[in-house]
């Protein structure tokens, strides 16, 4: 039979046990969240250190010829991105009906730019349907971490 004295211990002994496992969920707990605090601090870290350490992409485009309505088109865009070997990704928007940005090729350590770099070359090309002026925006960015983007405007003329 239990006396007084050992349900006392044991109840004591139960408390002690509870307030242990209360203490260690909450400490697994914390330990998790500045887990995932201390990765996300590293992320931004990187990408601030990726955008301090490189120059973002230049487009070495300075404009796009005309085109001719029904007739082929094809226009060749480069962009550079210096101090790595990176991948680049080129966006083209409002171009005419007809026309599209594709064909993209990446090299890398073009002989004429500072090593180690990258050029994208990129392909507009289609069959204009329509005439008119064209404002074309082209941009390229790396990709994450630390996007770095460059943008520049196009004018396009497609004639009758």
């Amino acid at each position: 039979m239990i006396n007084a004295r050992q349900s006392f211990r044991v109840i004591i002994l139960a408390v002690i046990f509870l307030a242990t496992l209360s203490v260690t969920v909450f400490l697994a707990i914390k330990y998790r969240q500045q887990l995932a605090f201390n990765r996300q601090v590293q992320k931004i870290t990187e990408v601030q250190s990726f955008r301090n350490q490189y120059p973002p992409p230049y487009l070495n485009t300075f404009g796009l010829r005309d085109g001719r309505v029904g007739k082929p088109y094809s226009e060749t865009v480069f962009a550079t991105f210096v101090g790595a070997h990176q991948n680049l990704e080129m966006m083209a928007s409002d171009l005419p009906k007809g026309l599209s940005l594709g064909d993209c090729q990446s090299k890398y350590d073009v002989g004429f730019i500072p090593t180690p770099n990258t050029q994208l070359i990129c392909v507009i090309s289609g069959i204009p349907g329509k005439a008119g002026v064209y404002n074309i925006s082209i941009t390229v960015q790396t990709p994450t971490p630390g996007t770095l983007i460059t943008s520049a405007n196009f004018k396009l003329v497609i004639i009758e």
